[in-house]
């Protein structure tokens, strides 16, 4: 993309903005994921989410970062408590927004 599509938030790369992962948040509510448990995943994404904004770093969770947080998930289950069926919720909502 070029220099007009980074200033007003285009990006070349697709992402999961703050406002698709407020979805994501009520899909894994609907889901039956309990509220502590939602508040955990956000947590987790948050570094990605609400990094600073530059030209080339637009906010929001990209395809990569969203690769290394499932797998800093799956082999960290003991540092969240989020079951590998949730896991996989988590992962299916995220790439449905990607």
């Amino acid at each position: 993309m070029g220099f007009f599509s980074d200033i007003f938030g285009g990006s070349s790369k697709p992402r999961v903005t703050e406002k698709e992962f407020k979805k994501v948040r009520s899909d894994l509510a609907s889901d039956g994921m309990n509220i502590r448990h939602r508040d955990r995943v956000e947590e987790i994404f948050s570094g990605d989410m609400y990094e600073k904004v530059t030209s080339t770093q637009p906010r929001g969770i990209d395809k990569d970062e969203l690769e290394m947080r499932l797998k800093w998930m799956r082999d960290n289950k003991n540092m969240h408590g989020l079951s590998d069926n949730e896991i996989d919720r988590v992962e299916a909502r995220l790439r449905k927004r990607l």
